[in-house]
């Protein structure tokens, strides 16, 4: 799924820091926005750590987190 949004998105931008991360960073009038794909069934608190963390470093306003949930 990352491949696939990947070429969707044009861009293979991602953001690490320590144990931290985050699948896409994108850029959209001079703000980031993190994209977290995490493509299964039941996302746990612990998987939202890097996403959560990057959307404060950056001080975002908005996050995408791309699931498998119904």
């Amino acid at each position: 799924m990352e491949n696939l949004l990947a070429t969707v998105l044009k861009t293979q931008f991602f953001w690490r820091e320590r144990q931290n991360e985050v699948d896409f960073v994108l850029e959209e009038d001079r703000k980031r926005i993190p994209i977290e794909v995490k493509w299964k069934e039941k996302v746990k608190n612990r998987d939202l750590k890097g996403i959560l963390n990057v959307y404060e470093k950056f001080h975002a306003d908005k996050g995408i987190i791309l699931t498998k949930m119904n």
